[in-house]
């Protein structure tokens, strides 16, 4: 078992594992659940699994991003239990689903490659793109560990790429932008460079928000679940202060794109925002109870 430091208070730690090479990867049969357990394995949190069946990993993986993007099976929309304190969800998928989800899978890797994928709507042709090429608008992705000690918290960013997430221990909360993607094109930082010794992804800057009014929303991700992030979609997380920190197995392309600190939007103070959610968890994290919360842009707000 490979051992490594945990996170101080506040810190980020981000561990790279194995890339999705374009060149020889097979998307009918990704994610192997094998490589989803090995990963597992490394951090010494595969113990943590309800069950280890390579074809059930591989499922629970393919049925966050086909539910994301509207492909999801009749009666599977929400096919979890939580534990009786409520802290954790377990994912519960029979073998029929784990058929029924292999299937839509087989279909949708067949339309990614044929003619008729261009004719499909904007949101599928992110999925498809992805199924076609092993890649996300146009950048490589990888698995990796995302390993967030108490208090912690990422930047406002969008992101440049597909990103799927599954919180292996702990919860992750965030502040996110409400509504379609406002772009899915982003520019190079001026000294861009490889952000990964893994891959060639450039890093990019996020897009100018100062004069954005939308409403923004507070959600968490519980232990157990999965979160599929659109191409373009914007938010900010974060650990709570009181907690134990959050552990994110994630397939990504190793960078956000970073909203500059006065490009933020001024209808709503996203920081403001998340504070005052992180005082709440301070007083009701511990019950279980999940917390929802929206945040008005100054036009909406009464007055």
């Amino acid at each position: 078992m490979e051992t490594t430091t945990k996170p101080c208070k506040g810190q980020v730690k981000v561990r790279h594992y194995q890339k999705l090479d374009p060149a020889s990867i097979d998307m009918k049969q990704w994610p192997t659940g094998k490589e989803i357990q090995d990963a597992l394995k490394k951090e010494g949190f595969l113990h943590r699994l309800e069950t280890k069946e390579e074809a059930f990993w591989q499922a629970a993986f393919r049925w966050a991003l086909l539910k994301k993007y509207g492909h999801c099976p009749q009666g599977l929309e929400n096919p979890f239990a939580e534990t009786p304190d409520r802290s954790t969800q377990k994912l519960c998928l029979s073998d029929q689903d784990i058929v029924t989800i292999d299937d839509i899978w087989q279909e949708l890797c067949e339309l990614a490659t044929s003619d008729s994928a261009k004719n499909h709507s904007e949101a599928d042709s992110d999925l498809l793109q992805f199924l076609a090429t092993a890649m996300s608008n146009r950048r490589q992705l990888q698995w990796s560990f995302m390993d967030c000690g108490p208090a912690c918290q990422f930047k406002l960013h969008a992101h440049p790429n597909m990103e799927i997430i599954f919180c292996v221990k702990g919860e992750l909360h965030e502040i996110r932008m409400d509504g379609k993607p406002i772009t899915k094109e982003f520019e190079s930082e001026e000294t861009s460079s490889p952000d990964s010794d893994i891959h060639s992804n450039q890093r990019l800057k996020g897009p100018d928000l100062s004069l954005l009014g939308r409403p923004w929303k507070f959600q968490t991700l519980k232990e157990g679940n999965f979160l599929v992030n659109e191409v373009g979609s914007i938010h900010k997380s974060f650990a709570a202060t009181n907690g134990e920190g959050v552990l994110l197995l994630v397939v990504w392309g190793g960078s956000h794109a970073d909203v500059s600190p006065d490009q933020e939007p001024r209808s709503v103070n996203v920081q403001e925002a998340l504070e005052t959610m992180d005082k709440r968890l301070c007083g009701d994290c511990a019950s279980g109870t999940l917390i929802s919360e929206t945040f008005l842009p100054t036009s909406e707000r009464s007055q």
